[in-house]
């Protein structure tokens, strides 16, 4: 997550999801970015294609910040 001294700002980026963003604080950043990757995930609206055979499955999901970080 890196710091943007010009923009005076923490930014994040999922690449796989389309996400981009910053916030003022890394915490902030960190939160804001699993909000976004929730908010991504958690579409009810979307249609899923059916492909004859295949089995569909629900998972939960857990987000937080990695320890890495």
């Amino acid at each position: 997550m890196p710091f943007d001294p010009e923009g005076e700002s923490w930014g994040f980026a999922v690449p796989a999801l389309h996400i981009v963003g910053s916030a003022d604080t890394r915490e902030a950043a960190h939160e804001e970015a699993i909000a976004a990757i929730a908010f991504a995930l958690d579409d009810e609206e979307a249609t899923t294609p059916v492909v004859p055979g295949a089995e569909i499955e629900v998972l939960e999901v857990t987000l937080r910040p990695s320890s890495a970080a």
